[in-house]
């Protein structure tokens, strides 16, 4: 039950990271689903890895004495938590990344957000407001 716990946890944190970037940058509904997919994608690459990891571990510590057994265990878990964090970093990273080179000033040239223009003469308290407010 811990196990599958800390692979869900792991997962998550992947997907959390990833829109906490997307965030960060102030990205429109699209770059929040390019985070959605580098974060889904990222979650179960390092979700499989650790999976793997642990199933492989497992079985090679079951012919050891149940005190060795519980030493491997926690040797496990340690990793296992440094590794929920590199897993973090690096989607974090990743989509901030990503962010980077699809925003307006990337090199793809194609903008993320589905904001409008600033409205000029929108100062507040201004005559000028009043006048062309409408007619925008």
């Amino acid at each position: 039950m811990l196990w599958t716990m800390l692979n869900a946890i792991c997962f998550l944190v992947c997907i959390l990271g990833s829109v906490g970037a997307a965030r960060h940058a102030k990205t429109g509904l699209l770059g929040y689903a390019l985070a959605v997919a580098i974060g889904l994608a990222l979650g179960g690459s390092f979700t499989w890895t650790m999976w793997t990891v642990g199933k492989g571990v497992a079985a090679a510590i079951q012919a050891y004495r149940e005190a060795r057994q519980k030493l491997y265990s926690g040797v496990l878990l340690l990793a296992v938590a440094l590794w929920i964090l590199i897993a973090l970093f690096v989607a974090d990273r990743l989509t901030s990344a990503a962010m980077r080179l699809a925003g307006p000033g990337g090199q793809t040239g194609c903008s993320l957000t589905f904001s409008h223009p600033p409205k000029p003469f929108s100062a507040p308290n201004s005559r000028s407001t009043l006048i062309f407010d409408h007619s925008l």
